[in-house]
């Protein structure tokens, strides 16, 4: 295995576990309650919300990460090739409304420069990559900071197309953006202690 291959996988094993952190904050698991003990069937609906529970979150996880798994395949590709990522083609899988595109973009720029400094780091894990890319704390808040804006920004070009669609659509934007930068401040004092 290439030192690529090995910083890609620590690198998608990192996002797949972020992605589940943040499908806990953002899908309710139902609740067990004594009662639903004593009445089997209940029991049994209780056991089928806990499968659907189980499957929400593995499906939102999978949609989570698919732009990052992408960005991530693209940078790789890039770094082989000695080039610059192909933005566009990412773009052109995305299927996302064409006035949020812009945001997208944007978005995907932050990601793919991310991925190529770790790429090319040095290190055994996600912690040690990132680093060996950002040397500092304060340099790898600044990208954080960069990475939660992007990513207000391109949400709220797309919130409009989802309130059609998607009951509570603010609500849900909202706790994954907290999640998500709860989450990157906690790795960022775990990974410079």
């Amino acid at each position: 295995m290439t030192p690529l291959d090995k910083n890609k996988a620590f690198i998608l094993e990192y996002e797949e576990k972020f992605a589940n952190s943040v499908s806990l904050a953002v899908i309710d698991k139902p609740k067990l309650s004594t009662w639903m003990i004593l009445m089997p069937i209940i029991f049994l609906y209780y056991f089928y919300q806990m499968k659907k529970y189980a499957d929400g979150r593995k499906a939102f996880s999978r949609h989570f990460i698919l732009t990052r798994k992408r960005s991530l395949e693209a940078a790789a590709a890039s770094l082989e090739a000695e080039g610059m990522p192909d933005v566009e083609s990412i773009v052109s899988m995305s299927g996302t409304p064409v006035p949020a595109l812009p945001d997208y973009r944007e978005w995907l720029k932050v990601l793919l420069d991310h991925y190529r400094y770790l790429l090319r780091s040095q290190g055994e894990s996600v912690g040690a990559l990132t680093r060996s890319a950002y040397k500092t704390r304060t340099n790898y808040l600044l990208f954080i900071n960069q990475l939660n804006r992007v990513e207000r920004q391109f949400n709220n070009a797309l919130k409009p197309f989802l309130k059609d669609t998607t009951q509570d659509v603010d609500q849900i934007v909202n706790t994954i953006e907290k999640q998500c930068e709860a989450l990157r401040r906690e790795d960022a004092e775990r990974f410079f202690q």
